[in-house]
Order: structure tokens, then C-alpha cells, then sequence
């Protein structure tokens, strides 16, 4: 006679009971390495996820174990590696499609290298004009502040009569010769700017045409 099982039994005693039909069986391994049995499924920490069964002891679901702290942390970095390297994969193609892009117009809006540096000095005979005008205005704005400078000078020394709100014009000038000074930085960055770009064009230009 072959012995009966633990599983065997408590079957066996929960379908003697009145609610037995249906109630559910558990399965659980605990942090021992136990294999345990219950009609309820386990409160403390579990080795390995819980098998549900049912009367014929088949399972029928499982309950996963709660994750420990050390696995949680590990998913969450696994899951923002994913992320990143996505994010990553995202910026690299939308890179290469603005440079095919590029590569399009260029080829369309050139013919040849020459026509890209007659562009390319139109635009800074444009900046540079602009750039001559703000240095007249910064040479302009220096010989007035000099002006009123010596006017004050003297005032103070009482050789010509006070002249009221000269201070505040002096002010006024210094203002405008450091705004000026700021502009004529942004045009000189902008003409650098110009000549980077084009510098790049004509390199793409000519890797495209095979030259």
C-alpha cells in the first residue's frame, strides 16, 4: 500500500468540510525552503511565488512574491538604462534624418562649390556693412563722450560756465557706448558664425559630389 501524501490529506480534509467546493488550496515555499499548504495564502515573506490549487491539487493561478528592496532598486535602474538608451536611439536617428535633410538642400540649392561661396559672401558683405556702421556710431559716440569729459573737467575748474544735467549726459553716453560695444560682439559672432557654416557646407558639399 502506497503512503499518502501531506497534499493527499489536506485535500482530503478540506473537502470534508461544508466549504470546501469552494475554497481554494495554497501552495508556498517559505525563506527556509519549506514547502507548506494552506487555505489562505501566506502573510510573511515567501521564497518563491504561491501556487494556487485546486481540489484535484492542479494549479490553477500564481500569486507572485513580494520583491525584495534590492530587486526593486535593480528594475527601477534596469528600466531607466532602457530608457536612457532609448532616449539615446531617439536623438541619434532624428539627428541623421535632419542631416539627410540638410545633405537635400544643399544638393538642390548649389551646383557647384562656387555657388556656395558667392552666397556665403553675400551674406557677409551683408554683416559687415552693419558692422562698419556700428563702429562709425562707437567712434561718433566716443569723440562726444570726450567732448562732454573735457566740458566737465572744465566746469570744475571754472573756465566756461556749469552746465546743468551734464553728469547725466555723460551717463547717458557711457550706456550707449556699452551697448553698441554688445551689438558690434553679436555681429562679429554672427559673421564667425557665417563663415563656420559655410566652411562645413562646402566640405559636405564637396564628400556628397565625390570630389
Amino acid at each position: 500500500m502506497r503512503p499518502i501524501s501531506c497534499l493527499t490529506l489536506l485535500l482530503a480534509a478540506l473537502l470534508a468540510t461544508p466549504l470546501a467546493v469552494q475554497a481554494d488550496l495554497y501552495r508556498w515555499v517559505d525563506e527556509n525552503g519549506r514547502v507548506h499548504y494552506g487555505d489562505r495564502p501566506p502573510i510573511d515573506q515567501t521564497k518563491e511565488d504561491t501556487k494556487v490549487l485546486n481540489k484535484k491539487g492542479a494549479v490553477v493561478r500564481t500569486i507572485e512574491r513580494p520583491k525584495t528592496r534590492e530587486e526593486i532598486e535593480r528594475e527601477r535602474a534596469e528600466r531607466e538604462a532602457r530608457e536612457q538608451q532609448a532616449a539615446a536611439a531617439r536623438e541619434t536617428a532624428q539627428q541623421q534624418a535632419e542631416k539627410a535633410r540638410h545633405d537635400q538642400v544643399l544638393l538642390r540649392s548649389y551646383g557647384n562649390v562656387r555657388e556656395i561661396e558667392i552666397t556665403r559672401d553675400d551674406r557677409l558683405n551683408t554683416v559687415d556693412s552693419l558692422l562698419r556702421l556700428l563702429e562709425e556710431k562707437q567712434e561718433n559716440l566716443h569723440l562726444k563722450l570726450a567732448e562732454l569729459e573735457d566740458l566737465k573737467m572744465r566746469q570744475e575748474r571754472g573756465e566756461v560756465s556749469a552746465r546743468e544735467g551734464i553728469d547725466k549726459e555723460i551717463e547717458a553716453l557711457r550706456q550707449q557706448l556699452d551697448n553698441n560695444a554688445k551689438a558690434m560682439d553679436q555681429r562679429r559672432r554672427e559673421r564667425q558664425d557665417i563663415v563656420d557654416k559655410f566652411e562645413i557646407d562646402i566640405t559636405r558639399f564637396r564628400q556628397l559630389k565625390g570630389q
